[in-house]
């Protein structure tokens, strides 16, 4: 196993997107700025093809989206859009992307700046994602990377594929098909099904559950609470640093490494 990332995990990109050339001969910009509704609850976005930046900003009065439209040919930024709504106390916004355009590889990439005490659920195809700054997250994400950062509040991901990696935020709790998994500083930690890839946390101040982990390495460090892992398919387990109750499969118990704390 590598060893635990115990220096931050996470410098998000503040916006910056990188373009693959060959994809995106054809680029334009589209941007959206809607007022924040008194008592501002929530912002929902609605991703296809293409990176998420959302960028919570202290003081913000206002949700401001910028997306950068890319395709292949210049025909097919036709269409693109960015929808937006406001219903009652939350704001719903929507990437639009034309269906033929979409089946040659076009996308569009959003970079979302909004209030810091809105909650945020994301429902995201395909592409990237990063959160930053925000009251609460709820993620719902088909492929592409998914970075987490400076949340308060809960934090809930549902991943199909590729790496997830948050960084001091409150309640964690996870579900993921395939991919590396990385917390460090968080409130408490529930994987609650893990397919494949290595899960590696740090510096839970409560509980770390893993119920139903597949295959791959696990190594937990630094809990205050008790650590729980009721499933464990393949891969090393390592755990050190655990203040509470320790609770591991008994089939484990011959291959788990456990360090000295000392």
């Amino acid at each position: 196993m590598r060893p635990l990332l115990v220096t931050p995990l996470l410098v998000l990109a503040g916006g910056c997107i990188v373009i693959d050339e060959m994809e995106c001969r054809h680029r334009e910009e589209r941007q959206t700025v809607v007022a924040a509704p008194a008592g501002l609850a929530e912002v929902e976005i609605k991703g296809l093809a293409g990176s998420l930046s959302v960028q919570g900003k202290s003081g913000s009065s206002e949700v401001r989206i910028t997306g950068n439209a890319c395709a292949r040919w210049r025909r097919d930024l036709e269409g693109f859009q960015i929808a937006t709504r406001t219903d009652g106390d939350r704001v719903v916004i929507e990437a639009v992307i034309p269906q033929a355009a979409s089946r040659r590889g076009s996308r569009l990439d959003l970079v979302v700046e909004l209030p810091s005490a809105a909650r945020v659920a994301i429902d995201d195809a395909s592409g990237d994602t990063e959160v930053n700054g925000v009251a609460a997250v709820k993620i719902a994400d088909g492929s592409g990377d998914v970075m987490v950062a400076r949340v308060t509040g809960n934090v809930s991901i549902d991943d199909q594929s590729g790496d997830i990696v948050v960084e001091e935020t409150g309640p964690v709790r996870i579900e993921d098909n395939s991919g590396d998994v990385a917390i460090l500083h968080a409130a408490a930690v529930t994987v609650i099904d893990d397919g494949s890839g290595d899960i590696e946390i740090a510096t839970v101040a409560g509980d770390v559950a893993i119920l139903d982990d597949g295959s791959g390495d696990i190594e937990v460090l630094d809990v205050g609470g008790n650590l729980k892992v009721e499933h464990d398919g393949s891969g090393d387990l390592e755990y050190s640093g655990v203040r509470g109750t320790v609770d591991v499969p008994r089939e484990r118990s011959r291959r788990e490494r456990r360090r000295d704390d000392s």
